[in-house]
């Protein structure tokens, strides 16, 4: 198997609106991850053992965070394995991920991730070797590799993310969000510590290290809020899309109950940390052609009866927005670059987004089609700047796919039309814009919502899906479209059955 890196491009939009985040480390979702931003250049990061090798925080301006690394710097005798260890990390099952670049090395290049070491001589190993041109993954017993898995890889320059996931002895592990290797292996088994590999005289630098625990903890208990998978299962034929979700077809899928954190606006006195969101159930199916996705979830009240409404100001003689919202959902799927379901990470990547709002597509039997682009320069067009996690300044851009909008604008009237006059009104989208039909419908206190759109459109701005691969997702749900506080998931892992 060949795979590539698919780089990630940058591009124009409008002002920030719904935001689809995960803060960089969330207690109940057991996430945690490392920039490097912050530590002292020369000086390893804190927390982190240095067990073999030499490590240390370098400046590198074209890593994803713009600022530092975590560098590999000795040149080893060709046997040796440097390695240094996150101090403090205890994972059984776990997502485990890094973006890498290879600096140099004769003997040897490039490196990769360590999960389950019990110490140095004792841990699981993915690595990608461009002088080699594979992708493999090991295990170490006692200072002895062994090889569980190899995959041929095109030798590309610059940065790759490597992910790995075990659970139980299951081991998935993806290059560039692409699945290369899939082993299965039980000799390491209970908790140990994350890290990062080297070879020999392989220079590496590494940045935005991400660790999160999979269903199963330490104990054997299934947790609620771990991060979830979604199998989409194979139909014949798909469902109607009419938002009751009660088509039989539903049934040969099976829910994946996802708990999102409550995010509040960074700098309010709520935001210092996420609190539980709302359990949201999602299902997916997918015929040769279509995938669909039901998507359920509580709200108390149906506001789909208007939004942003133009109310007359008797005093003023003028018109003024109203504090009426519709209640909105929104599928976000890895397109280029990096995804990490949260918008104010600082990386550089573009999402395939999905948006669905109750008033203002819901109608039409449509959601909204754009893409998110994350860039830590100013693009050409229009984009805005936030402060991002890391410290960094990151442009969002997100402009709706090509073709007439779903949804379309009008502004205040200069003269009395009546107390109130809508400013959305409805539009017929065509192109790209109308890839993906949606409809939901509220009920005793909970929204049903299903939407549908070919795996492959052949548009630019979408995600083909590739059934024999995986993807990241994530969602997010809002009543009355706040952009804060609003409730999101972390990141979804996407399969499919065939």
């Amino acid at each position: 198997m060949k795979f590539a890196r698919t780089p990630p491009a940058v591009g124009v939009g409008v002002a920030i609106g719904v935001l689809l985040v995960g803060v960089a480390f969330s207690a109940a979702g057991e996430r945690k991850s490392w920039n490097f931003d912050t530590g002292t250049p020369g000086g390893l990061p804190a927390g982190f053992t240095q067990e073999v090798g030499e490590w240390k925080i370098a400046a590198d301006e074209t890593a994803p965070s713009k600022g530092q690394v975590l560098a590999q710097a000795a040149k080893s005798s060709g046997p040796t394995f440097n390695l240094a260890l996150v101090k403090e990390s205890d994972y059984q099952d776990l997502e485990l991920s890094v973006k890498m670049k290879a600096i140099s090395g004769e003997v040897d290049q490039g490196g990769g991730l360590v999960w389950r070491a019990k110490d140095k001589g004792n841990y699981y190993i993915v690595r990608y070797n461009p002088l080699e041109d594979n992708f493999r993954v090991y295990k170490v017993v006692d200072g002895r590799r062994t090889q569980l898995g190899s995959a041929d890889s095109d030798s590309l320059p610059g940065w790759h993310e490597i992910r790995v996931t075990m659970n139980g002895d299951h081991i998935e592990c993806y290059f560039d969000g692409k699945k290369a290797l899939d082993v299965k292996d039980a000799t390491l088994k209970g908790s140990g510590k994350i890290g990062l590999w080297t070879k020999a005289d392989a220079q590496t630098h590494f940045d935005d290290l991400a660790a999160s625990r999979l269903g199963a903890s330490a104990s054997g208990e299934t947790r609620e809020d771990a991060p979830k998978r979604l199998v989409s299962a194979r139909v014949e034929a798909g469902p109607v899309v009419n938002g009751k979700g009660d088509d039989s077809v539903w049934s040969k899928a099976s829910p994946a109950k996802v708990a999102t954190r409550r995010i509040f606006r960074p700098g309010s006195p709520e935001g210092a940390a996420a609190t539980s969101g709302a359990v949201v159930q999602i299902r997916s199916v997918h015929t040769d052609k279509e995938v669909y996705f039901l998507v359920e979830w509580d709200d108390p009240t149906d506001d789909s009866a208007s939004h942003k409404t133009w109310v007359w100001n008797k005093e003023k003689k003028a018109y003024e927005e109203g504090s009426d919202r519709d209640d909105t959902c929104a599928l976000a799927f890895e397109h280029a670059g990096v995804f990490d379901a949260d918008m104010l990470a600082g990386a550089e990547g573009v999402w395939d987004v999905w948006h669905w709002k109750s008033y203002r597509t819901n109608p039409q039997g449509y959601a909204m089609d754009k893409t998110h682009h994350f860039s830590l320069e100013k693009p050409s067009g229009k984009a805005n700047s936030y402060r991002a996690r890391n410290g960094k300044t990151v442009w969002i851009a997100r402009p709706e796919d090509k073709g007439e909008t779903v949804e379309k604008k009008q502004a205040a009237p200069s003269e009395f039309q009546g107390d109130r006059v809508a400013q959305n009104l409805p539009g017929k989208p065509s192109g790209s814009a109308a890839d993906v039909g949606a409809k939901g419908v509220w009920s005793d206190g909970r929204w049903t919502l299903e939407l549908s759109r070919a795996l492959n459109t052949s548009n630019s701005d979408d995600t083909a899906f590739d059934v024999s691969r995986a993807y990241k997702m994530a969602l997010t749900v809002l009543d009355r479209t706040a952009d804060f506080p609003h409730n999101a998931s972390e990141v979804i892992e996407l399969t499919f059955t065939r």
